[in-house]
């Protein structure tokens, strides 16, 4: 707001034309990437990406916002990702579209210290991993009053709530850390810990959340967070490599092979039995739950190993796509769960 109280103008209309500008070029795809006939491609095609035109774009200079210009020549594609890249890196979008979300999801009056927290992971999103520094606040907030911060308000309640494990909760900041520091994995006992971290250590809270009638539910609850990880990590191969990223054991690697067209069905086969093992033990856990607690992690449980069998059968895919269960398998799943499907 200016000094008056009223709102301050972010854009002008000559920059709206020239997004408009920089977006032109652009008409639906052919089947498979084929190469355009025509422009506009009249053929509605909602399952291919949108192709470019360059022929129809506009080449001349385009001044967006804060001053930032494209120059002229560039392509379709390459104006494309200026003007992207330009909306995402202006002050005023993170915290506008994280009150969004915060609102439509969590509350609908967030407090600003809330909004200012989301805001700046989305500020901060290089490579898809949160700075460390991040991290080092994440892990001294749970020792921390709330300070307004609904998300924190709201795991001090549930701390007060049920028995949550503050260990877990460590554990899974360590985990991120993990990530964030590149870290790879010589043997399967090393890549173990990591699976325990980040996804064992949410089994472990979900048990206290739930309640269990055993003794040892917080390590079956960790069995399962590890099966479900190496799940995560076969379906992944392929974006994982394009980050420059591998979580396969490297003694595995050197066993197989790294994942390829040669190497892909023995490596899957090997590592979607190993998971299996740890199903088979974690999947005890659900005979320590109450009926209502045990259809959820029957559900998430059925839809990983349905994942894994779908895996399982077709390793080459991994090499080429994100492998996914459609809506309906989903459903499906945990509507059997419902009736206790998959409990032993």
């Amino acid at each position: 707001l200016d000094s008056s109280g009223n709102p301050i103008p972010v854009y002008t209309e000559a920059q709206v034309q020239a997004f408009a500008r920089a977006y032109t070029g652009w008409t639906y795809g052919q089947p498979g990437g084929a190469a355009l006939t025509k422009y506009p491609n009249g053929t509605a095609d909602y399952d291919d990406p949108m192709q470019s035109y360059d022929a129809q774009h506009d080449m001349l200079a385009k001044v967006l916002l804060s001053g930032t210009t494209l120059p002229a020549g560039q392509s379709s594609s390459q104006d494309l990702t200026g003007a992207l890249t330009n909306i995402f890196n202006h002050p005023n979008v993170g915290p506008f579209v994280c009150r969004q979300l915060i609102q439509h999801l969590v509350a609908s009056n967030p407090s600003p210290a809330y909004v200012s927290r989301i805001s700046a992971v989305f500020a901060n999103d290089v490579g898809g991993w949160l700075p460390v520094s991040q991290l080092d606040a994440a892990a001294a907030s749970l020792s921390t009053a709330p300070d307004g911060d609904l998300v924190l308000v709201a795991l001090h309640e549930a701390e007060r709530s049920f028995p949550l494990p503050r260990q877990s909760l460590i554990d899974l900041i360590d985990g991120v850390r993990m990530d964030v520091d590149d870290t790879s994995y010589q043997s399967f006992e090393e890549l173990v810990v990591y699976c325990r971290r980040v996804a064992g250590s949410i089994g472990r809270l979900c048990v206290a959340v739930f309640g269990a009638d055993g003794a040892n539910a917080g390590e079956l609850a960790d069995d399962l967070g590890v099966a479900l990880q190496l799940t995560n990590i076969l379906r992944d191969v392929r974006e994982d490599a394009a980050r420059g990223r591998s979580y396969l054991p490297a003694e595995d690697l050197e066993r197989f092979g790294a994942p390829g067209p040669d190497s892909i069905r023995p490596l899957v086969a090997f590592e979607s039995a190993r998971a299996r093992e740890w199903y088979a033990r974690g999947m005890q856990l659900t005979t320590m739950l109450d009926r209502r607690s045990a259809a959820c992690v029957l559900a998430m449980s059925g839809i990983y190993r349905r994942l894994l069998d779908r895996i399982e059968s077709d390793p080459p895919a991994i090499l080429e796509r994100r492998v996914a269960l459609g809506p309906l398998t989903k459903v499906a799943v945990a509507a059997a769960s419902l009736l206790g499907a998959g409990r032993p």
